[in-house]
């Protein structure tokens, strides 16, 4: 199905895209239009949302990629705004992240690596096989056991210089990090964003081996 965005086109309006989708929905077909670019796709190609009646975001998956980068740019200050106007976020996730680890089912650390390793793959970024345990001697030699950013209790492993960004997924390349500091840090590289927040992990990058150019 191809795209079209000229003046005109039937499904450009709101009310277009809201009848042309609910009829989709009721005849069973897995389809809907993108409200950005207004290309009818298969839902497999919008992300989940499960607030929306077909369970699928409003925009195709590379239109949500733009707005999202879009939004970034124009807004560059927003999850930190956010977190200096709801000072209960952080009490919230940490709470939620000690019941989380709780559980009887907790995904523990081996999990949160198979899903780095996932995310390399995809990034075609190189893998250097490791277990949980080598990682753990590695930091302990290091001496890292708190957020290498800010130094917060650590919860998250870190990419110092991220997957997108050609970063390999090995333990050369992995630090500590608290939920705070690795969602901020976001796409940028260790020295990035040790220059912005924590002049300190310019101590980290002297005990990692050369091989990280961040």
């Amino acid at each position: 199905m191809t795209r079209n965005t000229a003046e005109g086109h039937p499904l450009g309006t709101l009310a277009a895209r809201r009848c042309f989708n609910k009829a989709m929905r009721t005849k069973g077909i897995p389809a809907k239009v993108c409200g950005s670019c207004h290309a009818v796709k298969g839902l497999d190609a919008f992300p989940c949302n499960k607030a929306s009646p077909d369970g699928r975001y409003r925009a195709c998956i590379p239109c949500s990629r733009t707005l999202t980068a879009d939004f970034r740019i124009a807004n560059p200050t927003y999850n930190t705004d956010y977190r200096a106007d709801n000072p209960a976020y952080r009490e919230g996730r940490r709470a939620y992240d000690a019941a989380r680890r709780a559980r009887p089912d907790f995904v523990d650390a081996t999990s949160v690596e198979r899903s780095a390793r996932r995310r390399a793959r995809k990034a075609e970024a190189t893998v250097e096989p490791f277990t949980e345990a080598e990682l753990f001697n590695h930091w302990a030699a290091l001496e890292m056991w708190s957020c290498q950013y800010c130094g917060a209790p650590w919860e998250e492993i870190e990419h110092v210089l991220p997957l997108s960004r050609r970063g390999a997924h090995a333990l050369w390349n992995l630090v500590p990090a608290c939920a705070d500091c690795n969602g901020s840090k976001y796409t940028k590289t260790g020295t990035e964003y040790g220059a912005e927040i924590a002049p300190a992990f310019f101590t980290t990058l002297r005990r990692l081996s050369g091989r990280v150019s961040a």
